[in-house]
């Protein structure tokens, strides 16, 4: 089988980097089938300590969070095939790759999201030879790629900068790399004063 993959065949922000800082805004071809009311633009700056989130909504509705690096707990990669009835049909997938921050307190801030064509997959009750054409020559986006570098960037981003603040003196404990908690050492009860007699 023979495989291609094509920028047009999939959808997904426009990421530059520039002066160790990470930019991802969503992409053109959005912002205008959208008529421009819809916009998101992601900043990480490792040397600031924090991952800046701008949403831009029906044009007038801005909200802007910051996010310190030392909250964030993991960068989570998930995938998801959006193609309906894809456990019993015979089609390509429909990709979709969304990085999300956890953050310590468990709660997910979703960054972006890369939706494409992907692999063909026969999970019908026809046998593959029947969709031999299918098989020979397989067209995909570039969704897998673009998305997977976006996570490796980020994520190495955020550890550098923890591993920065953890080497300064009166640095927080290594839990925001996302390591179970430090337990507190035990403390024992103070013994009690001497009645005087």
């Amino acid at each position: 089988m023979s495989s291609f993959a094509f920028s047009f065949l999939s959808t997904g922000p426009r990421v530059t980097r520039e002066d160790n800082r990470l930019h991802a805004q969503t992409s053109l071809f959005v912002r205008i089938l959208s008529l421009f009311s819809w916009n998101k633009e992601v900043l990480a700056c490792p040397r600031e300590g924090k991952v800046m989130v701008n949403r831009t909504a029906l044009w007038v509705f801005h909200k802007r969070t910051e996010i310190p690096l030392t909250q964030i707990r993991e960068i989570n990669y998930k995938y998801a095939n959006l193609l309906p009835f894809s456990s019993v049909t015979a089609a390509d997938a429909v990709d979709c790759y969304t990085i999300l921050l956890e953050l310590q307190d468990r709660r997910e801030i979703k960054l972006f999201s890369w939706i494409g064509a992907g692999e063909f997959e026969n999970n019908s009750l026809w046998p593959d030879w029947c969709y031999w054409d299918e098989y020979l020559v397989d067209m995909q986006g570039t969704q897998t790629s673009e998305s997977m570098m976006f996570y490796e960037l980020i994520r190495g981003m955020w550890k550098e900068a923890a591993d920065n603040s953890f080497s300064r003196p009166g640095s927080p404990p290594p839990q925001a790399y996302g390591a179970p908690p430090a337990q507190k050492p035990a403390v024992r009860p103070a013994p009690p004063p001497p009645q005087a007699r």
